[in-house]
């Protein structure tokens, strides 16, 4: 903050009205005259001092409203640049809302079909693909998140379809999926049956294991390797 110092000169102007000396000739007109030359010297010093008085206030009026004035726009610059951090662009803990995984993160990657799942008779291989993020790798596991993928067609063995799962919090997880080939399958409760085509581990659910740490995950690929019997 930087305040402007003033200062004020007071000059007191002396005045001296002084008429020559009345000669001998007339003295009691001289004396008059004196006289009168005395009122006049008082006149001007009275108003020599009235005049400096009066302009030294005003200087001194003028030079306090100039500092107040001053000192008030010196105060509202201040409190402008000194305004707090825009808290739009700071998280509190320090990061962003992307190191928090406030909106979750994702998980994504591409399915395939192996020659090993063979498609039903009156069956296309072109269906809607359900893929789920699963706590644990089990047929009956929870299902922390998942997607779909209307028209998906994996008629042909080792053509990709894409997918990607969002909104997933830091953790481990264990993708798995099959392709609803017979569209018979309820979208709020997914669930392979006969002549769907799975991922598996021989007898075991096949599961591709990702662990989120405050980033996305690409790369979950897996090929549906199985035919459903029943």
């Amino acid at each position: 903050m930087r305040i402007a110092a003033l200062s004020s000169t007071f000059v007191v102007l002396t005045l001296c009205a002084c008429g020559p000396a009345g000669s001998g000739d007339g003295g009691s007109g001289d004396s008059s005259s004196s006289g009168g030359s005395g009122s006049t010297g008082m006149t001007a010093s009275t108003t020599a001092s009235t005049t400096a008085s009066t302009t030294a206030s005003t200087t001194d009026t003028t030079a306090s409203t100039t500092a107040t004035s001053s000192t008030t726009d010196a105060t509202t610059t201040d409190a402008t640049t000194t305004e707090g951090v825009d808290s739009s662009t700071t998280d509190p803990s320090g990061g962003s809302s992307s190191d928090t995984g406030a909106s979750g993160f994702s998980v994504s990657g591409q399915v395939t079909r192996s020659a090993l799942a063979v498609i039903s008779i009156g069956d296309d291989g072109i269906g809607t693909l359900y893929v789920g993020a699963l706590t644990e790798c089990a047929q009956d596991a929870a299902s922390a998140g998942g997607t779909s993928v209307e028209m998906a067609d994996l008629s042909m063995t080792n053509t990709p379809v894409d997918f990607t799962i969002s909104g997933l919090p830091n953790g481990t997880y264990y993708i798995a999926g099959f392709l609803d080939d017979d569209e018979n399958a309820d979208p709020d409760a997914p669930d392979a049956d006969m002549g769907d085509l799975a991922f598996a581990n021989g007898f075991m659910a096949g599961c591709v294991e990702v662990t989120i740490d405050n980033a996305d995950v690409s790369g979950a690929d897996f090929a549906l390797n199985i035919n459903i019997p029943f």
